[in-house]
């Protein structure tokens, strides 16, 4: 994905003279987000409604939204950042009430996903979330290191160390060796 910062401000300025612009917002966004959600959840069912609550809240917040250089995504990530943690929390109240919904865990195991796939979702959750969120953008949304520097706000220093970090820890955690 290759974030291009005009067309971004051309988007957000359609959108906000016409609400039915949008439409071209959620079509170039719609993937990477739900990728996102696909790898923090687990759940495909899941990623796909917590997408479409980040566009509506996206939708509702048009008219405040006001253009500052960043890309586009990185005011999406920000909203999906949002919905993560209200989700995880909602989930937590659940399990902790015993809600048969919560403890369905309708993983992507339960829905065929490899091993290892199971085995990379539950390393994602164990990294802080600037690096988890990195390591998606770089391999899920084929993002290059200039373009999670944008969206997260650092270097491409700082972008390059967490992801590397990130590959590291999982490579211990599968039990690759380092190479020479």
């Amino acid at each position: 994905m290759s974030i291009d910062l005009a067309e971004d401000r051309k988007l957000i300025a359609a959108a906000q003279q016409s609400p039915a612009a949008f439409g071209f917002v959620f079509a170039r966004y719609y993937g990477p987000i739900f990728r996102y959600f696909a790898l923090r959840s687990g759940d495909p069912r899941d990623a796909e409604d917590l997408a479409m609550e980040v566009f509506a809240e996206a939708l509702a917040a048009l008219p405040r939204y006001r253009w500052q250089g960043r890309p586009l995504l990185a005011w999406l990530f920000g909203i999906a950042r949002h919905c993560n943690l209200t989700s995880a929390r909602k989930r937590a109240v659940r399990a902790r009430t015993g809600d048969a919904e919560a403890g369905s865990d309708r993983s992507w195991a339960d829905n065929g996903a490899s091993e290892a796939c199971v085995e990379a979702r539950r390393l994602l959750g164990r990294l802080d979330a600037a690096t988890a969120e990195a390591l998606v953008m770089r391999f899920a949304m084929d993002c290059s290191f200039e373009e999670i520097a944008a969206v997260q706000g650092g270097t491409i220093s700082a972008a390059k160390m967490r992801v590397y970090r990130a590959v590291a820890k999982a490579r211990r955690a599968f039990g690759v060796e380092d190479e020479g």
